[in-house]
């Protein structure tokens, strides 16, 4: 995976940092419908 981000331009390889950041920070946040059940 980040072989291919190098080889992105930095117009897009900055996008997809932030996006892959974001994911996590979701991802490690308790979600409404787990806190549900």
């Amino acid at each position: 995976m980040r072989l291919t981000i190098s080889g992105i331009s930095d117009d897009l390889r900055t996008p997809l940092t932030s996006l892959a950041g974001y994911l996590q920070l979701l991802k490690k946040a308790p979600s409404p419908e787990k806190q549900k059940e």
